[in-house]
């Protein structure tokens, strides 16, 4: 009688798996198929901008009572950067979320897929916070009067925080 032994440990499929777990990258933040005006808005905050004026502008601005003096030339919106600085601030709670995640892969208790949308998921809700309790650079009173009094400098009607997506993207 032959003596022999079966192997069930599952090596190849775990190898398929951190095969196919290193084989993609998650995009946080406006994706490029949003439309170009949300775009442009989450660009300006996420570096700040730098705004000629024009004759015709500082003629509207102190039409509707913001009167510039007449040596300014351009009117800087401060960098409100809420990707790189979300991420910064939870870069720490993010690799713990990832380490635990993880190793429910390697147990196979969670597909790579669910690991990819749950990661995504996360990302976005820390920038999201990130964006809601952000209070500094503070918005020109100027603005603060036109946005009905609210002082949070990205949040006015709530649109660029709702536009934070992810997306799972092939290396």
């Amino acid at each position: 009688m032959a003596d022999y032994v079966k192997d069930v440990s599952n090596v190849g499929l775990l190898l398929d798996v951190m095969k196919e777990i290193t084989s993609f990258e998650i995009h946080v933040g406006i994706q490029a198929d949003e439309d170009s005006k949300i775009l442009m808005i989450a660009h300006v905050n996420e570096f700040g901008f730098q705004i000629k004026v024009t004759d015709k502008m500082r003629g509207y601005l102190g039409a509707t009572g913001l009167h510039l003096k007449p040596e300014t030339t351009h009117i800087n919106i401060p960098e409100r950067s809420y990707i790189r600085g979300g991420y910064d601030a939870n870069k720490a709670k993010m690799e713990r979320i990832i380490e635990e995640l993880l190793e429910q892969v390697v147990l196979m208790k969670i597909s790579v897929s669910q690991f990819q949308n749950r990661i995504g998921i996360e990302c976005v809700r820390f920038i999201q916070e990130f964006m809601t309790d952000l209070s500094s650079p503070e918005k020109h009173p100027y603005t603060v009067d036109k946005n009905g009094g609210k002082t949070n400098p990205l949040i006015d009607t709530g649109e660029l925080r709702e536009k934070i997506t992810y997306k799972v993207v092939k290396k």
